[in-house]
């Protein structure tokens, strides 16, 4: 059978990935086939007309399969939907990659929930790794809690709290500076994700301008980049280190003769 490569002809539409910490097992079984055997898959992305799998064995070109996938008991959303196989690759670890097309397309309103639930990331903007923490307010006008951001995008951001946040929520980042000045970004809840005692919330910036603001803040802040800001503030007061550090003992000699 020859090895057939996703086709961007053959599927337009949008593709939504499989949010963080999700793992959503499919049914998959070939139709028309007396006594066909079914088997489970994982599923890797989503869009109106269809779906990209991760399968144990592989598929035919235009083989008419029936997927059914249970999104799990606390979204109780569920899919079953007749598709056709539009093309096929092995993975690397010996299983294969499937992309199916549905006929007709699946409902939006579909894709609305698995998105509000968590399942699926709606996000089309590149997503750039972050790890610098912050602080955030709910509504607008809460109290400050302390959250870690885990990805930036032109259209929002993923961070990981300590409280739980309703979709349709808005909450305010506050970025310090070096300077103490303060920038403030403004989004609005799109999904949150509990994992152990944790919650990670996906945002929708309500100003794309402010992206570049976070963007810049997120780079200036990473562990990284402070451990270098760090090493060439050294450098270029190497000359001044041994009084500075002459002074800090003499400071500690003295608080101790004091607390003495």
């Amino acid at each position: 059978m020859a090895e057939l490569d996703d086709d961007p002809l053959i599927n337009r539409d949008a593709r939504y990935p499989i949010a963080v910490g999700q793992d959503v097992r499919v049914r998959i079984e070939r139709r028309g086939v007396a006594d066909a055997a079914a088997y489970e898959g994982t599923l890797l992305d989503l869009s109106p007309g269809g779906a990209r799998l991760g399968v144990p064995i592989s598929f035919s070109f235009a083989d008419a399969v029936r997927l059914t996938a249970d999104f799990g008991v606390e979204s109780a959303l569920s899919l079953e939907a007749d598709a056709e196989v539009c093309w096929i690759r092995p993975a690397e670890d010996g299983s294969w990659i499937v992309g199916c097309s549905f006929t007709p397309k699946i409902a939006p309103e579909l894709l609305q929930q698995l998105a509000s639930s968590a399942i699926i990331d709606r996000r089309q903007g590149a997503r750039q790794t972050a790890t610098a923490a912050a602080t955030a307010s709910w509504e607008l006008g809460g109290t400050l809690i302390p959250i870690q951001l885990r990805n930036t995008s032109s259209g929002g951001f993923c961070i990981t709290s300590p409280r739980c946040a309703a979709t349709g929520e808005q909450v305010l980042l506050h970025l310090r500076k070096d300077d103490e000045t303060i920038s403030f970004i403004a989004a609005r809840i799109q999904w949150c994700l509990r994992v152990e005692d944790q919650f990670i919330v996906g945002c929708a910036l309500k100003d794309g301008k402010d992206y570049a603001v976070l963007r810049e803040w997120s780079a200036a802040n990473e562990p990284e980049a402070r451990v270098e800001a760090l090493t060439m503030c050294l450098r270029n007061n190497r000359n001044r280190i041994p009084a500075i550090s002459a002074c800090v003992w003499a400071l500690a000699a003295i608080a101790w003769v004091v607390v003495s």
